[in-house]
C-alpha cells in the first residue's frame, strides 16, 4: 500500500529536485528508482510500482494537478460523454513510459520479488471526475448518478474499458499481479454499491481471467465490509472466481472474512496505519500480533489497511518487516 512515498527521506530528497508528480511518474529511469527504494531499505517480498490512479485521466485530457497539502486537483472544458472507447489513444507517449518503467523495474529486480501494478476501479475514478477532487461523501457524484443515469453509466463504461486496456498493458509489460482499488467505495449505498462497484469489478476482473489466467488478482473495495461480505458470503455471479486476494481495510472483520472464504483466497491487510507513525512500538507490535495470529491458518499478505503516511516511522517499519518474519505462533500466548 504505497511503499513509496513523502516517509522515506530518499524520496522526499528526490521529489526536491524533480518536476511535478505526474512528470516524475511518466520518466521510466524515476519510476524504476521510486519502486525500488523501499526494497533497499526493507525486506520486502514485493515492489509496487510507482504510479497513480488519476494517470487514466490525464490520458483522457483532463488537466490533474497535485497540490501540496490539498491533494488531486482536476480541470477539464471538453464533453466528457463525446468521449468514445476507440479514441483513447493508449500509445501515447506518457501512458507507454509507465509500461516502460515497468519493464525496466522488472528488469532491475530479483526475480524472487512480485512487481505489483494497479489501476483506481471505476467509481473511484469517477467520482475524482466530477468531483474535481477528493470530497468527505462525494456529494455531487452521487447526485449527478441519481440525476443523469445515462450519463453516469457513460463515465463508469469509459473507465471500465480504460482499466482493462491499463491492466493488459501493464500485465504485458512485466507485472506479476494486479491490484483494483476502490478507494470511495464506502460512500455508497447497498444498490448502488452493487450497480457502481461490483458488476465493473466484475467485467474488468473476467477479461483479465480470460486473457491472463495466471495473473493473482487483489481486490480491494475500501471500508465496505457490509457490503461486499454478503457479495462474497452469497458468492454471487462467482465473485469467489475473480480474485485471489482480497485486500481488507482496518475496519474490516477478519473473523467473518474467514467464515466465508474458502481457504485458496488470501486475506491481505490491515493493520491501521497511523499506528506507525506511534513512539511506541508495542501499539504496533499488539496489532500486529493479532492480525498474524487471527490469519494463522490461512495464506496471507501482511499490509497496512490503507496507504502508508507521510509521519510513519522508519524504524517501526523496519521492526514491524522483523518481527512479521520472526512471527511464531508458540512463542505467544493470546
Amino acid at each position: 500500500m504505497r511503499q513509496a512515498g513523502r516517509y522515506l527521506p530518499e524520496y522526499r530528497e528526490l521529489r526536491k529536485i524533480l518536476g511535478t508528480f505526474l512528470e516524475t511518474c511518466y520518466n521510466e529511469d524515476l519510476v524504476s528508482e521510486i519502486t525500488l527504494q523501499p526494497l533497499r531499505r526493507f525486506d520486502l517480498d514485493a515492489a509496487i510500482i510507482f504510479s497513480d490512479i488519476l494517470v487514466l485521466h490525464d490520458l483522457l485530457g483532463f488537466d490533474v494537478q497535485f497540490i501540496e497539502n490539498e491533494g488531486p486537483v482536476l480541470k477539464y472544458d471538453f464533453d466528457f460523454f463525446s468521449i468514445k472507447k476507440d479514441s483513447i489513444d493508449f500509445s501515447d507517449k506518457n501512458i507507454q513510459s509507465i509500461y516502460s518503467g515497468i519493464k525496466k523495474t522488472r528488469g532491475m529486480l530479483d526475480k524472487e520479488k512480485a512487481l505489483i501494478g494497479f489501476v483506481g476501479a471505476p467509481w473511484t475514478l469517477a467520482c475524482y471526475a466530477i468531483e474535481k477532487r477528493s470530497s468527505k461523501d462525494f456529494k455531487k457524484t452521487k447526485i449527478f448518478s441519481y440525476q443523469k443515469e445515462s450519463e453516469f453509466q457513460h463515465i463508469i463504461d469509459i473507465f471500465v474499458y480504460a482499466c482493462k486496456e491499463h491492466l493488459c498493458n501493464q500485465i504485458e509489460a512485466g507485472v506479476d499481479a494486479i491490484q483494483i482499488f476502490d478507494s470511495w467505495a464506502n460512500v455508497l449505498d447497498e444498490e448502488d454499491y452493487y450497480r457502481w462497484v461490483f458488476l465493473p469489478f466484475l467485467e474488468i476482473s473476467n477479461e483479465i481471467r480470460v486473457k491472463y489466467p495466471t495473473i493473482p488478482i487483489i481486490w480491494f473495495p475500501r471500508a465496505s465490509f457490509s457490503h461486499y461480505g454478503q457479495l462474497i458470503q452469497k458468492n454471487e455471479r462467482g465473485l469467489l472466481k475473480n480474485f485471489d486476494c482480497l485486500s481488507v481495510d482496518y475496519s474490516t472483520s477478519l473473523s467473518f472474512l474467514k467464515s466465508v472464504l474458502p481457504k485458496n483466497i488470501v486475506l491481505q491487510g490491515n493493520l491501521e496505519p497511523i499506528s506507525l507513525a506511534c513512539d511506541d512500538f508495542h501499539v504496533i507490535e499488539r496489532k500486529a500480533l493479532k492480525i498474524l495470529y487471527e490469519l494463522k491458518d490461512r495464506p496471507r499478505i501482511f499490509n497496512l489497511g490503507h496507504g502508508m503516511i507521510p509521519e510513519a516511522k522508519i524504524e517501526n517499519i523496519r521492526k514491524l518487516i522483523d518481527l512479521i518474519r520472526d512471527f511464531d505462533l508458540k512463542n505467544y500466548d493470546f
